[in-house]
């Protein structure tokens, strides 16, 4: 089979995933099915390049200006693998007939959903009953802050806060990835995360994330839902990429964990509080 152009870079991509990757849990993931996603249409091999480079959805540049979106000024496109059909002839018990083949691929550029901006568009999955259950969804949405879900994980993500359009994105359904993005979203407020010191302080603030999560489940009672092991698991492997005792860059930044956990909290009492109100007021 025939690789033209950016085809050739594409599937060298693709290829390197399976040697080096892991694409057994990154094609899981992708059964985590999409309300009305534009790439549900592509192959898997196309919406794998989509969740691996980081995006919730992906399409043309014409596309998206369609739904009322447009293109970020320097983002860089996203190519995926067209087919190059063509049409042959062959003979048949001596009668010639026509038929279609494909010689090859060519790459097609795209643009992913977190490369645009305009229009807010819903990417909520088609089953998204656990959305509506999150503990401390409340405390999101009494932020400003959009929650839905995508099909799948790419790069090793489960989830993401974007601070810019304060949205928190889920790719599995699990509770110590939304209260790991939860926490984020609180740094957001407390101005320790914003998407250039991201860039900077990506081990500080991963870090914050995990154990305030892993401590806001054991504050609900969700002891299993914590998940030590893997909280410790993650924050290791993020010191390990910079070099990092674990226990020690954690240490550091227990003060800071515990203020974002703290915020937490006390939004939710307030809103408790109010609810507690309303309620007295109806009641009277």
């Amino acid at each position: 089979m025939k690789f033209t152009g950016k085809a050739t870079e594409i599937a060298e991509k693709l290829i390197d995933l399976f040697k080096n990757g892991d694409p057994g849990q990154a094609i899981s993931n992708m059964f985590l099915k999409g309300s009305g996603l534009h790439c549900d249409k592509y192959s898997w091999n196309n919406r794998l390049l989509v969740f691996m480079a980081g995006y919730s959805d992906a399409m043309g540049f014409k596309q998206w200006k369609a739904k009322g979106r447009t293109v970020k000024k320097g983002e860089k496109a996203l190519y995926i693998l067209a087919p190059l059909s063509c049409t042959g002839e062959k003979t048949v018990k001596g009668v010639k007939e026509k038929y279609q083949f494909i010689r090859g691929f060519r790459g097609v550029p795209t643009f992913g959903y977190e490369q645009t901006e305009g229009e807010e568009l819903s990417f909520n999955s088609q089953d998204n009953e656990h959305l509506s259950g999150l503990p401390l969804l409340e405390v999101a949405q009494s932020w400003g802050i959009s929650v839905g879900s995508y099909a799948g994980k790419e790069n090793g993500a489960a989830g993401y806060f974007t601070p810019d359009s304060m949205a928190i994105m889920l790719g599995v359904k699990n509770i110590s990835t939304w209260l790991h993005e939860l926490v984020h979203a609180a740094e957001s407020k407390l101005g320790f995360l914003t998407t250039e010191n991201y860039k900077e302080q990506k081990l500080e603030c991963e870090i914050v994330a995990e154990l305030g999560g892993c401590v806001l489940a054991h504050t609900l009672g969700l002891h299993t839902e914590a998940d030590n092991g893997g909280c410790w698991n993650y924050i290791k492997s993020w010191s390990k990429q910079y070099n990092k005792d674990a226990g020690e860059a954690a240490y550091k930044l227990i003060n800071r964990t515990c203020q974002a956990v703290d915020y937490i909290l006390k939004a939710n009492e307030e809103i408790k509080e109010v609810e507690e109100s309303e309620l007295e007021t109806v009641e009277v």
